[in-house]
């Protein structure tokens, strides 16, 4: 699938406004792989690689939507309305709930329930 495609696809699962824009400039040796602009309306991306630049969009765009609810949080006003904050935090969650299987929430249950039977058991030498 094409990278700008991609991106379309990415906007829409993770509930993105439509202006938010892409600047894909593969580079070699840049210092970031990707940055979201201060006013938060365009992410640059500078991976050649083409898988890699996906990665770090996906990176970017979820970092996107964090900061956007933090300063909507710290700044009511930024939002338009009490609806907007709302439907921000609602994508947040519904994003993050996407990424956690049930497969997941069993595994890392399971495990720190062991790491706490044994840290009970005083047996901390056995955790790593």
């Amino acid at each position: 699938m094409n990278f700008y495609d991609f991106f379309s696809y990415l906007k829409q699962a993770l509930y993105l406004p439509e202006e938010i824009e892409l600047k894909w400039i593969p580079t070699e040796n840049c210092k970031y792989r990707g940055y979201v602009t201060k006013d938060s309306k365009t992410i640059f991306i500078f991976d050649k690689n083409e898988e890699e630049a996906k990665k770090t969009l996906i990176h970017e765009s979820i970092e996107l939507l964090i900061v956007r609810l933090a300063q909507c949080i710290v700044n009511p006003e930024i939002a338009r309305n009490n609806k907007e904050l709302y439907n921000l935090k609602e994508a947040v969650v519904e994003v993050i709930r996407q990424l956690i299987t049930e497969e997941e929430v069993i595994k890392k249950g399971s495990m720190n329930e062991i790491i706490r039977l044994l840290k009970e058991a005083g047996r901390d030498d056995l955790i790593e």
